[in-house]
């Protein structure tokens, strides 16, 4: 693989994205791929047809379901694709691989990459492992109980449920001897005479509830002992 400068690949609605090095995949003895251009911008590793037959003696046949290439002076298949979401995936398992002339490291070496199903767990809002079973053949991603049971550190945060409370909920007896008081604001949309701020005044024991509307916070000091003596003059 080596860096290249000033070279683009033009997509579909004529934009150009940038090509940041080019080298050589060999996907099996029988399977080279050369001048491969890496796009860090694409998220999928797709290979040309016209490439592929171009610089290698091999046939491919298409079909409904599978795309079988064949290497023409050996009369064999070297490799088939299965049809998955609208593309040919390039089975692994087809090239043949030859431990003996094939490094290693280029066994994993795959043609379009299968979104795993931890990232369709967090695409779809966490669900169970049972439901998202059932979705497998729609998303398009293989099942692994031995690569797919990694637990998810967001699950048991967000869906532990807390023990109840214990009530503490004792109301007094008699009216206005506990009363709750609350602001809120600002809010960006004023009221009709310019409010932005409202004032809560909850009674403890009947529950009744006043609202006063206030341009500023600082309205509340004022207010609340006119309340009070509202509370003295009217209900003793």
């Amino acid at each position: 693989m080596r860096p290249v400068k000033n070279s683009f690949v033009t997509l579909p609605n004529h934009s150009q994205i940038s090509v940041s090095f080019i080298g050589t995949v060999k996907l099996s003895p029988h399977l080279v791929l050369e001048d491969v251009l890496y796009v860090p911008y694409f998220k999928f590793n797709l290979i040309s047809v016209s490439a592929l037959t171009g610089k290698n003696d091999l046939s491919l046949s298409f079909f409904n379901h599978a795309c079988i290439i064949q290497d023409v002076r050996l009369l064999r298949m070297i490799g088939k694709g299965n049809l998955l979401g609208g593309l040919y995936v390039l089975d692994g398992h087809s090239l043949r691989l030859d431990s003996q002339d094939i490094d290693k490291t280029c066994t994993s070496v795959t043609v379009v990459n299968v979104i795993s199903s931890h990232v369709w767990h967090s695409r779809l809002g966490h669900p169970s492992l049972k439901k998202l079973i059932l979705l497998k053949d729609l998303l398009y991603f293989s099942h692994d109980h031995k690569k797919n049971d990694i637990p998810c550190s967001v699950c048991p945060l967000a869906k532990q449920r807390h023990l109840s409370f214990v009530s503490n909920n004792h109301l007094f007896k008699c009216a206005f001897d506990l009363i709750h008081c609350d602001t809120w604001g600002p809010y960006p949309v004023p009221t009709y005479n310019g409010r932005h701020y409202f004032l809560t005044l909850v009674d403890d024991c009947t529950r009744f509830t006043w609202v006063y509307l206030m341009k500023h916070k600082s309205d509340a000091k004022s207010i609340i002992p006119k309340f009070f003596s509202l509370v003295e003059t009217q209900f003793h």
